[in-house]
C-alpha cells in the first residue's frame, strides 16, 4: 500500500507537469485536471507521511484508518482551496471557512464512543 501511495503521488506530479507544459492555462478542463491532480497529491503525501515508517516486524504493513482519514481530508482542503483559488473565489474567510469545516469533520469522526453503564 505504501508503494503505491508513492506511485500514486508520481502520477500525480506527472499529470500536473504534463498538463502545464503541454495545455492552454485558460482551457477550463486542464484547470480542473491540475486542480484533481493537485488534491490527489497532498492527499498521498499526507496518508504517507502520516502512515509513518513501514515496521519491519509486522505481518502486514497495513496503514491506519486515522492516517488514511487525515490524508484524504488533506487532500480535500487543498483541493477545495485550490479550486477556490482558480475561480477567484479565495479570499481569507473563504479559506477559513473551508478549513474550519474540516477541521469540524475531522473532530466528530476522531471521537470515540462512550459506552453506557447501564
Amino acid at each position: 500500500m505504501r508503494s503505491a501511495l508513492g506511485a500514486l503521488a508520481a502520477l500525480a506530479a506527472a499529470a500536473i507537469v504534463f498538463t502545464v507544459a503541454t495545455r492552454d492555462p485558460e482551457d477550463p478542463r486542464s484547470v480542473a485536471l491540475v486542480v484533481v491532480a493537485f488534491a490527489v497529491l497532498v492527499a498521498a503525501l499526507a496518508v504517507r507521511t502520516l502512515a509513518g515508517p513501514t515496521p519491519r516486524r509486522s505481518r502486514s504493513g497495513a496503514i491506519a484508518p486515522a492516517a488514511l482519514r487525515r490524508g484524504l481530508l488533506a487532500g480535500l482542503v487543498a483541493g477545495g482551496l485550490a479550486f477556490l483559488r482558480a475561480i477567484d473565489g479565495l479570499t481569507p474567510i473563504t479559506a477559513a471557512l473551508l478549513v474550519l469545516a474540516f477541521l469540524a469533520a475531522e473532530y466528530v469522526l476522531s471521537a470515540r464512543g462512550v459506552r453506557s453503564r447501564r
